[in-house]
């Protein structure tokens, strides 16, 4: 039986799915530093506990643990999302504090 090889077709502006799910995985990481900061911001501001940085800690802990065992691409941007949500929750919240 005789081997054919098949060529895949060049795309133009491709990423190969390495790079993407480790990009993905950086853009989260970033993402839930800067959570981390803005949440530790708000906490120093507010005085009198009116702000629980341990709960917004452990949603960005969550996330981190899936990020680091997730391999899927849509997962990731799912997690991904996720991020932007929380980001703009913080932000709605540290508004009602002002």
């Amino acid at each position: 039986m005789a081997r054919t090889h098949v060529a895949v077709p060049q795309v133009e502006n491709a990423v190969p799915v390495d790079d993407l799910i480790q990009n993905l995985k950086r853009d989260i990481e970033i993402d839930c530093r800067m959570i981390l900061q803005r949440a530790q911001v708000i906490n120093s501001a507010v005085r009198g506990g009116g702000f629980n940085i341990g709960f917004w800690e452990n949603k960005v802990t969550e996330v981190r643990k899936t990020q680091i065992t997730t391999y899927n691409i849509n997962d990731l941007k799912c997690l991904r999302y996720r991020c932007a949500v929380l980001s703009q929750e913080l932000e709605e919240f540290s508004k009602k504090l002002s």
